[in-house]
């Protein structure tokens, strides 16, 4: 007796999983090689800073939190195309995924892989909380998370 087809579409839902795994451990390894090498960076100017002035004190300073640079793109393009991706919304405002997809079909951007993919995503979360911030956007949040935010703009003067 052969196996059901429920079981089978179990399995193959299992092989799917075991390979996002695989590939979200590789991502992880070469992340780790990346914050390694950025640590052993970090040691090295610790080292040559006390080495002028011994007085300093690393956890007295405060971490400049950055966001990637969208893979060539600058600032301000991505902000006008994070605007104009809205502005030509039919609908009453977009999903961030429907105004990261604008931003890589109609930037010079390219997703070749997740992790690129992953970068310009959150540049465009960034984009849009300090454009909300500044006041040009606002969102409407529908789900509990920020995937289900509607982001339009603020006033329509």
């Amino acid at each position: 007796m052969g196996t059901s087809v429920y079981t089978s579409l179990l399995i193959k839902d299992f092989k799917r999983k075991a390979g996002n795994i695989k590939a979200l451990r590789k991502d992880l390894r070469d992340l780790a090689r990346v914050v390694m090498d950025m640590e052993k960076e970090q040691a090295a100017l610790l080292t040559v800073i006390q080495s002028r002035e011994p007085d300093f004190l690393p956890s007295s300073v405060k971490p400049i939190s950055t966001a990637p640079k969208v893979l060539g793109l600058p600032w301000n393009r991505l902000s006008s195309l994070v605007q104009e991706a809205i502005k030509n919304s039919e609908n009453q405002g977009m999903l961030k995924r429907e105004i990261t997809n604008y931003v890589i079909i109609n930037g010079p951007v390219s997703a070749e892989n997740r992790r690129a993919f992953t970068i310009i995503n959150r540049c465009v979360l960034d984009c849009l909380r300090r454009l909300r911030k500044k006041g040009i956007l606002s969102s409407t949040c529908f789900d509990r998370n920020e995937a289900g935010q509607l982001w339009t703009f603020a006033s329509t003067k």
